[in-house]
C-alpha cells in the first residue's frame, strides 16, 4: 500500500505527522495490549471468541497493523529514502514477529 502511496506522492514521509506517529501508534498499541489483557482475564474475551471468532482475527489484525505502524514511523525519523524506510520497517516487523513466535 506504502509503496503505491510513494510513487504518487514522493514526500509522504516527510510530513510533520510522522515526527509525533511514534508516540501516537505506542499509545494505541498499549490501548490494544491493555483492551486485550482486560478482556482476557474477565472472560469476556473466551465468551466472545466461541461463538463469533473473528473477534480475536480483529485483534491479531490491529495489533500487528500498528506494530508495523510504529517502526515505519520510528524508521522514516532516520531514514530518508522513502523506499528503504518501507522496506526496513516490513523487515524489522517480521522478524520481531517471528522472533516473538519462537520464544513462546
Amino acid at each position: 500500500m506504502f509503496f503505491f502511496q510513494i510513487q504518487k506522492h514522493k514526500h509522504l514521509f516527510n510530513h510533520n505527522f510522522w515526527n509525533k506517529a511514534p508516540f501516537i501508534f505506542t499509545i494505541i498499541e498499549i490501548l490494544l495490549i491493555i483492551l486485550f489483557l482486560s478482556f482476557g482475564v474477565t472472560g469476556d474475551l473466551f465468551i466472545l471468541v466461541e461463538h463469533q471468532r473473528w473477534i480475536i482475527y480483529i485483534f491479531m489484525t490491529l495489533f500487528i497493523s500498528v506494530l508495523y505502524f510504529i517502526v515505519l514511523a520510528v524508521v522514516a525519523r532516520y531514514n530518508n529514502s522513502s523506499r528503504s524506510i518501507i522496506k526496513i520497517s516490513f523487515y524489522c516487523t517480521f522478524l520481531f514477529l517471528v522472533i516473538s513466535i519462537f520464544l513462546l
